[in-house]
């Protein structure tokens, strides 16, 4: 009897969670998405940590400081988009972090399978997809800007 329980539980303990293969409506899947960004633009170059939500009828997007508050969040639903500027530096440059938040709409809606393309002046190249279909680093370049991102962990 007792080794039966033991088989029971660590049976339902292990099958409690069942693997789904990503689905999403472009290069990335559905999912939420932890990241490290470097911006560099021709005076300065920041670093931040952010998270991007990408379901079927809604991006978010939220930048964190470097101690983990949020610097920012801009989400986009039907069509409408809200935005929070939390620190001053962003309120300044608030027309440069909703472009940041456009390109980041194109990446993960660009069609399945391209990792080298140009949308709204700024050239994509991406790495290879991991085992479950993740690219994990992302390079941007604008005229005016450069982007690093590494994304860290994901759930879908």
């Amino acid at each position: 009897m007792r080794l039966f329980l033991t088989f029971l539980f660590l049976f339902t303990g292990c099958a409690h969670k069942e693997l789904r293969p990503p689905v999403g409506g472009g290069l990335f899947p559905f999912g939420t998405y932890q990241h490290n960004v470097k911006i560099t633009t021709p005076d300065r170059t920041m670093e931040m940590r952010g998270v991007v939500s990408y379901r079927a009828d809604q991006i978010k997007v939220i930048g964190l400081t470097a101690f983990g508050a949020t610097a920012f969040r801009i989400e986009g639903a039907n069509g409408v988009i809200k935005k929070e500027f939390y620190l001053d530096i962003i309120k300044k440059h608030e027309d440069r972090f909703m472009y940041f938040y456009q390109m980041i709409r194109e990446l993960i809606t660009a069609p399945k399978g391209e990792i080298d393309f140009t949308r709204q002046g700024s050239h994509f190249l991406l790495s290879q997809p991991d085992a479950n279909g993740i690219y994990k680093n992302i390079h941007v370049t604008h005229p005016q800007f450069t982007l690093n991102i590494e994304v860290t962990d994901y759930e879908f």
